[in-house]
């Protein structure tokens, strides 16, 4: 937009349009909030508590009831449209990790628990109950530890499995409650293997296909005889092919297809 803001100066990390239409914008310099004419800026004050608990603001997602979930590198918070006030939602307890306040990711499941990724590892929390549950690759406190604690993307497919984009591959799991997770780790020897290990980005189509993009290229993820990954990258002598191989985005339009975003 054609408006003054020092937002649109920097690095933009997240874009979402809510169910009122607005469009908002996640950048290390603050949230804004763009109504078609002007950006309302959202900044973190020092000692103020209904202000986000940091400048850098790295993703965002509108949960059914139209709250928005705001992820910084400090932390978790959420913006209540009907009263528009913020609050800060403290997920971790002592002795966990500094990197577990760093949100990269966070998703609304079919059930209403909001899950947050994080760099150091995956909360599950129950906003009305204000409980929280903690995972990560410790397989001392995990019967079914993560592939890895750096968690970059959270999706929920159409059968309500959970999939994470982690730095060491893909963990999946049934969302009832079990929290065993299966890691499909870096395999460049098996023929449909998984010849990648970062994955920023998870998707899947309306026709059921997951989709998986990193820094090795994007994957189609296929479901026989268990899971096999068909990687696609770029080739120099193909011009239909990626145009480079990092997958930093995925994005589903309106006629299903997918749009990917690279660096």
């Amino acid at each position: 937009p054609n408006v003054p803001s020092n937002l649109l100066r920097n690095r933009i990390n997240a874009l979402m349009q809510d169910q009122q239409g607005f469009i908002w914008i996640a950048t290390p310099n603050g949230l804004g909030r763009y109504d078609g004419e002007q950006i309302l800026e959202f900044h973190h004050r020092q000692n103020d508590t209904t202000s986000i608990s940091d400048e850098y603001v790295t993703c965002l997602t509108e949960d059914q009831k139209g709250n928005i979930w705001i992820g910084t590198r400090r932390g978790l918070n959420l913006y209540d449209p009907q009263t528009a006030t913020i609050r800060s939602y403290d997920l971790t307890t002592e002795g966990d990790p500094l990197e577990t306040q760093i949100i990269q990711s966070v998703l609304e499941d079919h059930r209403g628990y909001i899950w947050v990724g994080t760099y150091g590892g995956l909360f599950r929390l129950q906003p009305a109950q204000q409980q929280c549950l903690y995972f990560n690759n410790d397989s001392t406190r995990h019967l079914r530890p993560l592939s890895h604690n750096n968690i970059y993307d959270i999706i929920e497919d159409a059968q309500h499995r959970l999939w994470l984009g982690t730095i060491g591959g893909i963990s999946y799991c049934e969302n009832n409650d079990s929290f065993h997770f299966t890691n499909i780790l870096y395999d460049p020897v098996s023929p449909n293997g998984l010849d990648g290990d970062r994955f920023f980005r998870l998707v899947e189509l309306p026709n059921g296909q997951l989709w998986a993009g990193g820094h090795d290229g994007l994957f189609q993820i296929i479901e026989k005889d268990g899971l096999q990954f068909i990687r696609h990258q770029h080739q120099a002598d193909q011009p239909n092919s990626l145009s480079y191989n990092f997958i930093e985005d995925i994005q589903v339009d309106g006629n299903g297809k997918f749009w990917t975003g690279t660096y």
